[in-house]
C-alpha cells in the first residue's frame, strides 16, 4: 500500500481498537479526517482480505458488544419500571431468585467484552506458538 493508504490503514486500526463498525469508521474518517469514503472502503477491503481470521473474530465481538448494549438498556428499563412500581405502591414478585442486584448485573455484563477479548487473545497466542 502507498504512503497515503498506510496512514488511512493506521487510522482504521485506531478505530478498530475502539470497536467501531465499518460504517462508523467510514463516517469518522470522512467527517473528522476528510478522507474520501471510497479510499477508506478500498483500504478496509484490503485489510479484510489480508486478515480474514481477525475480521471474523472482530465482527463477532461487535455483535457481542451490540447485544451487551441492548441487554444493558433493557436492564435499565427494568430497574426504572421496578422503581416506578415501588413508588406507586405496586407489589411485585421477582421471577428469579437471583442474588445479583441490577446495578451489579449491569457492571458484570459490561465486563463480558473485556473477558471475551482476554480469552480470545490467550487462545489466539497459544495457537500461534
Amino acid at each position: 500500500m502507498g504512503t497515503g493508504n498506510t496512514s488511512v490503514q493506521n487510522l482504521i486500526e485506531q478505530c478498530l481498537i475502539r470497536y467501531m463498525t465499518r460504517k462508523e469508521v467510514m463516517n469518522f474518517l470522512s467527517v473528522k479526517k476528510k478522507i474520501e469514503p471510497a479510499v477508506t472502503e478500498l483500504v478496509w477491503q484490503k485489510l479484510e482480505q489480508e486478515n480474514q481470521e481477525f475480521f471474523n473474530a472482530y465482527n463477532l465481538r461487535l455483535t457481542l458488544k451490540e447485544q451487551i448494549a441492548e441487554f444493558n438498556q433493557l436492564l435499565e428499563r427494568q430497574v426504572k419500571m421496578m422503581h416506578h412500581a415501588d413508588t406507586a405502591g405496586v407489589s411485585y414478585r421477582p421471577v428469579s431468585a437471583s442474588h445479583v442486584s441490577p446495578s451489579k448485573s449491569s457492571f458484570l455484563i459490561s465486563n463480558i467484552l473485556i473477558i471475551t477479548n482476554y480469552v480470545y487473545s490467550c487462545s489466539h497466542s497459544k495457537s500461534n506458538s
